[in-house]
This record gives structure tokens, sequence and C-alpha cells, in this order.
């Protein structure tokens, strides 16, 4: 999902992943902070900005993943409360 910050516009899409790739780092040697970095939002400025259609022209803008459903791969770890409860947006 991007939101413009100028005009507050939000534009989405929808995919399906079959995995997604974490990387586990030394100074952050967990699941929980490398699924927290995958997902942490991220800034679109400068020569990064987002084309706003409702702007009608290059803005800064804030980018995140959200997940609609788990993968499949996080029930098999059984670590589904861990992210359910973090990361899943709730409807």
């Amino acid at each position: 999902m991007t939101e413009c910050k100028e005009c507050g516009n939000q534009s989405s899409s929808q995919s399906i992943f079959h995995e997604i790739e974490v990387t586990i780092e030394e100074n952050n040697s967990n699941l929980d902070g490398a699924i927290r970095k995958y997902l942490s939002e991220e800034k679109l400025e400068g020569a990064n900005q987002y084309f706003c259609p409702k702007c009608s022209c290059k803005q800064n803008a804030n980018w995140r993943i959200e997940l609609k459903y788990l993968p499949k791969v996080f029930q098999e770890l059984k670590i589904i409360k861990i992210i359910e409860n973090k990361y899943v947006e709730k409807k």
C-alpha cells in the first residue's frame, strides 16, 4: 500500500505470494525481527518519489506491505499467533 504524504491518497495492488524472503542478520537474530524489517514502512522520497494520480505529480509517500492472509509456511512453523497478532490486517 502506498500513501501520498501530500494528499493522503492511498493506492494498493494485491499480489499472491507463495513465499517471502526474510533475512535473519547477526544483530537481529530472530524471526520476529526479520519479519518486522521485511514489513516495515519505506519512505519514497527524492529520486524515488511516488507519482500520485490524485496530485498528478511526483510526491513523497510511504510504502508498505500488508499481509491479508498468512503464508502457509508460517502455519507449518506453528508461529501463527506471533504473526497474526502483529502483522495481519484485522477486518
